[in-house]
C-alpha cells in the first residue's frame, strides 16, 4: 500500500531518523520504540519545525501510536498521557497529548501564560519505573501550531496542565529527575 502523505524528500529524512534510532537502541538507550534517560537527546534543547511537512506528520504518528497505552509502574498501570519528540530521539519542537478524550498535537509550541503552583506526581517513559513529586503551574496556556498549520490555544487546568508543562520541559532538554524529588 502506497503512502500519500510522504513526499519523496521527506522519506530520505526519515530514514535517517530510523538510523537514529537504531543507533540509539544498540547503546542501550531505547526501550519499547522510547528513548531513555541518559540519551543526549533528552538533554538537548529542540529545533523548531521549519515546515509542517511528511517529516512532521510522521514524527506526530509516531508519538500518536504511544498514547494511551498502558504499562506496569511498581503494583498499579499507568497510561501514557503526553509524549515529546525527544522521547523518540527526534529533535524537533513537536508533542502530543491525549487526555480526557481531547487529542492535543502542540507543533512550535510557546508558554504564554502560568498561573500559580501545585505538586504532582508524576512518571516519565524515558525514566521507567520511577516516579517524581514535581511542582508545576495550576493554570497554563501554549500557543502552537496544529497539523494543519494554523495556530492554536491549549489551556489546561490542574493535572492537564502539569501534563502539557511536562510535555514542554521535555523540548527544553528538562527533564523530571532534574527538577523533581524521587518518590519511588
Amino acid at each position: 500500500m502506497k503512502n500519500l502523505w510522504l513526499s519523496p524528500g521527506s522519506k530520505k529524512r526519515l530514514q535517517g531518523w530510523w538510523r537514529r534510532l537504531l543507533y540509539l537502541f544498540h547503546r542501550g538507550y531505547v526501550i519499547r520504540d522510547i528513548v531513555v534517560f541518559p540519551a543526549p537527546v533528552l538533554k538537548e534543547y529542540c529545533r523548531p519545525v521549519l515546515k509542517i511537512d511528511g517529516q512532521a506528520k510522521a514524527v506526530v504518528a509516531a508519538l500518536q501510536k504511544h498514547l494511551g497505552a498502558r504499562y506496569k509502574l511498581d503494583k498499579s498501570t499507568v497510561s501514557i498521557l503526553g509524549l515529546a519528540a525527544p522521547q523518540l530521539g527526534i529533535n524537533l519542537r513537536i508533542f502530543c497529548v491525549k487526555y480526557r478524550g481531547l487529542d492535543w498535537v502542540a507543533i512550535n509550541p510557546q508558554i504564554v501564560r502560568e498561573v500559580g503552583t501545585q505538586i504532582t506526581a508524576e512518571c516519565c517513559e524515558s525514566l521507567p519505573g520511577k516516579e517524581y513529586e514535581v511542582r508545576r503551574p495550576k493554570l497554563i496556556k501554549i500557543r502552537a501550531l496544529g497539523l494543519d498549520g494554523s495556530e492554536h490555544l491549549l489551556k489546561g487546568h490542574d493535572l492537564t496542565a502539569a501534563i502539557l508543562k511536562h510535555e514542554y520541559d521535555h523540548l527544553d532538554g528538562i527533564m523530571i529527575n532534574s527538577i523533581g524529588r524521587r518518590l519511588l
